[in-house]
């Protein structure tokens, strides 16, 4: 039994938890990180982490007010807790049942008491496949890590004027394009953007002997996929493949993309995810 000697510092409900665990996997998977900041307050959650190459960063946002939530309430003004993702991800698979997260039918509680050393998590199913009823708890221990985030590592979109963006309600063809490309051997992958088009094309394989190259060009009157350029603005910039494949597991993600690019600027991915919240991922371009 946990019991809880200080005040409530933190609670909410979600509704579906497949966002959040999205995010969670990505940050385990392809940050390689053991430990991630959540940072609360009033209008919502946050997490925000750059990898250790520094040529990647997160920022995921769950609004208060949003799908996410049924209810949310942070009884301080701010609340900032380090926790291991994988550890948070793996609690809420086995609370869903399932390995994409769906907790359609489940309601998840969350909450941080004082000393904020713990995060609570409870999982009642509201719909039993048997005649008996269950409900899980998981006490997971948050971390205090030896450093803290610097915020000379914060990426902030408004620092950037983007030229050049792709929009599409169908981000699930940008996880085919890093499919595609992934099959085709590929390490170093360039990427092009403009009005007319927007094409992928491996300039290096791993064997030498393979390229690949993928375009996809909006449909007239819409569609799709949206194109914009700014004038006649077109650009180019090159990626590591095994960065670039973190953009193709975001997408499978979301139900809204929005790619941006500009010179002297990391490319700029905006996914709105399935199941509330939205999340922003800058790669920064391999120098030439």
């Amino acid at each position: 039994m946990v019991v809880h000697a200080g005040s409530l510092l933190f609670s909410a409900t979600l509704k579906d938890a497949a966002g959040l665990k999205a995010v969670l996997d990505l940050v385990d998977k392809d940050f390689s990180q053991d430990a991630v900041s959540m940072q609360i307050s009033g209008i919502g959650l946050q997490i925000h982490i750059i990898d250790d190459a520094q040529t990647s960063f997160l920022d995921a946002f769950f609004p208060a007010a949003k799908s996410a939530f049924s209810q949310f309430n942070c009884h301080v003004e701010h609340l900032k807790i380090w926790i291991k993702p994988s550890f948070l991800s793996n609690a809420l698979r086995s609370a869903c049942g399932s390995k994409a997260g769906n907790t359609a039918g489940a309601r998840v509680q969350m909450a941080v008491y004082e000393p904020a050393d713990k995060l609570l998590l409870t999982v009642d199913p509201l719909v039993s496949t048997s005649r008996v009823s269950s409900r899980i708890k998981h006490t997971i221990t948050l971390l205090d890590p030896a450093r803290d985030e610097d915020s000379t590592t914060i990426v902030d979109a408004t620092d950037f004027t983007f030229t050049v963006e792709a929009f599409t309600e169908h981000p699930g063809q940008f996880a085919e394009v890093a499919a595609q490309l992934k099959a085709g051997d590929c390490e170093e992958v360039e990427v092009l953007l403009d009005s007319k088009h927007f094409s992928f094309r491996s300039t290096q394989s791993k064997s030498g002997m393979n390229e690949t190259e993928v375009t996809l060009y909006p449909e007239a009157g819409g569609g799709r996929l949206c194109l914009y350029a700014e004038g006649d603005a077109e650009i180019t910039a090159r990626y590591a493949f095994r960065h670039f494949q973190r953009i193709g597991r975001l997408c499978k993600a979301g139900c809204r993309v929005l790619f941006q690019m500009a010179d002297d600027a990391p490319f700029s991915v905006v996914c709105d995810l399935l199941h509330g919240g939205a999340c922003q991922l800058f790669l920064a371009p391999l120098i030439e």
